[in-house]
């Protein structure tokens, strides 16, 4: 437990002016904690998965080996990971795979295209929506894919493409595990592990202003990178 005390309101608004300085020294005392664990368990944690324990995952080359060792790791940690790679490596197999190697496996597996939802229906898609939130909108309402992927994963592809009025509200979300629907009035609590994967380099757009660098730094806890198939021609 990491707990930060401001003794005056002059302190706190010092805190508040670099808490983003201060969350990316916290996940990086993450990676060292999650890197030290590793190096004293060694191989155990890794040791009997094999392929037939990634039936998603196809290929025998030693990258392919070590990412199976890391998507293994990182499904054992529960932290947020970050998925890597370049359209059409698959990377949403790799953050199926974490999630059936999980203690969430039982739970539900939720996948959406942030790319692929139009940005006036992300929210009511996400947050879900109250009775007669809007027009055409189901007398009972609906439950937003937040609160279906509760006591599982819940996979966000392509996050950077995600408009920056709803990365706000993400962040909101992953901060307080709470969500309202639209045109609700009562929250509900949520509990899902996020994996989040990106074919671009969300630390150039932090810098370019066109992706929230507080967000970012909740996301990249645990990196995975896919490597292409020309990089493993043996495959």
């Amino acid at each position: 437990v990491i707990h930060i005390v401001a003794f005056s309101s002059e302190q706190r608004a010092e805190l508040l002016a670099c808490w983003n300085n201060l969350f990316e020294l916290f996940t990086g005392l993450v990676r060292f904690v999650f890197m030290s664990a590793e190096r004293q368990l060694g191989d155990k944690p890794g040791k009997g998965k094999s392929a037939k324990d990634f039936p998603w995952l196809v290929g025998q080359s030693p990258a392919m080996q070590q990412l199976r060792a890391g998507i293994y790791k990182t499904a054992v940690s529960g932290f947020p990971v970050l998925v890597k790679g370049e359209s059409g490596t698959g990377k949403e197999l790799v953050a199926r795979s974490i999630h059936e190697q999980s203690h969430r496996a039982d739970g539900p597996f939720v996948a959406v295209n942030c790319g692929a939802i139009p940005e006036s229906l992300m929210e009511s898609v996400l947050f879900g929506y109250g009775p007669g939130a809007f027009s055409g909108a189901s007398s009972r309402g609906k439950p937003g894919l937040f609160e279906e992927a509760d006591g599982g994963t819940f996979f966000l592809d392509e996050v950077s493409e995600m408009p920056l009025g709803m990365q706000v509200k993400l962040l909101r979300v992953l901060q307080e595990k709470r969500v309202m629907r639209v045109g609700g009035k009562q929250t509900r609590n949520v509990d899902f592990r996020l994996i989040a994967a990106t074919n671009r380099n969300i630390r150039d757009m932090v810098q370019r202003g066109e992706f929230r660098e507080d967000l970012f730094f909740r996301l990249d806890v645990l990196l995975l990178t896919l490597p292409p198939l020309r990089e493993r021609p043996e495959d």
